[in-house]
């Protein structure tokens, strides 16, 4: 059958439009806030949408098995394979499900601007894998449920399940529905996990079903294999996020540096290369006024990964995409704070002193009042006057 023919007889020319509409729409806005030329924060836009492509497509899905079931097409003389019938109904799904995809990247791409390489094919893959699972899950589902209220009972429970784990307190459960986070530091890489799991738990089920479907008249046998198939997909993607919290361990990225200078070198991902002047400058104005205070000057300014523990002369950077001179300043002054150990970092501590410091820092460094004043609120310069005005010895 050819596919213009699937696709004139098909459900997903109903809600084509809208869905790409919408696609496009979120995957534009979303991603005016991911960081340029970096595809993986790029690609997480696309799985972060797939709370709206996967229900819609798994809705289809059952429609279709409603259509077929009416029809009473596995009743007929079998010139044709049931699954290969159940395949071609699903092929229009899998192209409403691609041409979200691609409508979603293109996007993306248009909102970055700029991009070094391709999308990460890991989690087009695992978008893919997800997909599929969803829409054999709402064939099923179209298949014994009644014909008419399949279609929304899937729509709705399918959503549900993207959608609202991220309230939940019991923080594992996001992780294996495949709606990743955006804004990855552009130093870290997507955790491998965070894609494996939500494909364990959806292929599992979906093999399950499948397994259990294939079983013909032996439908005990088959209900039990394929229980069994999905229960155990379901425990190993359990077991690999059960102690994770709301958001995946990071992933230092490896690679993809660029260095210039000396004393101090300045590291950054090729991405944010185009800093690396501002950085320089910034550094020659701060470095001795920051020495004068009493601070040793470091020998290595660098973009670093949350989960990198640098040295002691390794003063870890924070780098946005587009900065002004006063960001670079303000950012090298308070990268002379050492990381704070994890048992101060999840407490109150972390809101108080470290806020003096930084304001301290940044306007010993020469950063304007007005920079930080916009960084650390209104009352930032009143906090620490008294201290301004005491010696450098005191």
């Amino acid at each position: 059958m050819r596919l213009t023919t699937m696709l004139r007889a098909s459900s997903v020319k109903w809600p084509a439009a809208p869905l790409l509409i919408m696609v496009w729409w979120l995957s534009a806005d979303i991603s005016r806030g991911t960081i340029p030329a970096y595809w993986p924060d790029g690609t997480s836009v696309t799985a972060y949408c797939l709370f709206v492509i996967a229900p819609v497509c798994a809705a289809c899905a059952a429609w279709e098995a409603g259509r077929l079931r009416k029809g009473r097409i596995t009743t007929l003389a079998p010139v044709r394979n049931r699954y290969v019938i159940y395949a071609q109904a699903l092929v229009p799904v899998a192209a409403l499900g691609l041409a979200a995809v691609v409508v979603s990247l293109t996007a993306v791409r248009l909102t970055m601007g700029s991009a070094l390489g391709w999308p990460t094919p890991s989690v087009l893959a695992m978008i893919a894998v997800l997909i599929a699972a969803h829409s054999v899950i709402g064939f099923a589902a179209g298949n014994t449920l009644p014909r008419l209220l399949a279609p929304a009972i899937v729509l709705v429970a399918d959503y549900l399940w993207i959608a609202l784990p991220p309230t939940f307190n019991a923080m594992w459960v996001r992780h294996l529905t495949g709606h990743l986070e955006t804004g990855i530091s552009v130093a870290e890489d997507i955790n491998p996990t965070s894609l494996l799991a939500p494909v364990v738990l959806a292929g599992g089920i979906a093999a399950g079903i499948v397994l259990a479907s294939a079983a013909g008249r032996r439908r005990l046998l088959g209900a039990l294999l394929g229980t069994a198939f999905a229960a155990s997909a379901s425990v190993l993607a359990y077991s690999l996020v059960s102690d994770w919290g709301p958001s995946a361990p990071v992933t230092t990225r490896a690679g993809a540096m660029e260095c210039e200078g000396s004393a101090p070198q300045v590291c950054v991902p090729r991405e944010l290369a185009p800093n690396i002047p501002t950085l320089q400058r910034a550094a020659e104005h701060v470095l001795p006024k920051l020495q004068t205070a009493g601070i040793q000057e470091p020998k290595k300014l660098s973009y670093v990964s949350r989960a990198t523990k640098p040295d002691e002369r390794t003063w870890p950077l924070y780098v946005p995409p587009f900065m002004t001179d006063d960001d670079a300043r303000a950012s090298i002054a308070t990268a002379a704070l050492p990381p704070l150990p994890d048992c101060l970092a999840n407490t109150d501590a972390y809101v108080g002193e470290p806020r003096s410091l930084q304001i301290w820092l940044a306007l010993t460094a020469g950063v304007g009042p007005e920079t930080v004043t916009n960084a650390y609120g209104p009352d930032a310069l009143d906090q620490i006057a008294s201290v301004r005005k005491l010696a450098p010895s005191e």
